[in-house]
């Protein structure tokens, strides 16, 4: 990480006074400070707002019922199946605390399952930022 290289330090007269090792370091852009400056760019006040390509999960599915739950684990199944990093959050919380946490976290998809599914067949899905 550090290169050293004699330099000499002279005094105001210009005479060498000692010498010594300095050295120089290199500043990059690793992969925290990419991800401190996608966050910076891409957030509202409810979290992070992660494209695609670098989400951490691409679905996040919160089913609300136990019949959802069921129908939760099929498409975690599918959508699995076809690559995709899905996250099934059947927490024994609220659906307003799940659905606050897949905002903060940022998961571009959330697929919300609930009474609708019995009553008409229709899932919910909502986009991350509504881009």
């Amino acid at each position: 990480m550090f290169d050293s290289f004699d330099q000499e330090s002279c005094d105001s007269w210009g005479a060498p006074r000692c010498r010594r090792k300095r050295g120089s370091s290199t500043y990059g852009i690793g992969p925290a400070r990419t991800v401190a400056a996608i966050a910076e760019q891409s957030h509202d006040e409810k979290g992070l707002i992660w494209s695609a390509s670098i989400a951490p999960y691409d679905v996040w599915i919160t089913p609300i019922g136990e019949a959802a739950l069921a129908f939760a684990d099929t498409l975690d199944r599918e959508l699995s199946s076809d690559g995709l990093a899905v996250v099934v959050d059947d927490r024994d919380l609220s659906p307003g605390v799940r659905f606050a946490d897949a905002d903060l976290i940022g998961v571009p998809l959330r697929v919300t399952i609930g009474k609708r599914l019995e009553k008409d067949g229709v899932i919910s899905i909502k986009r991350r930022g509504g881009r």
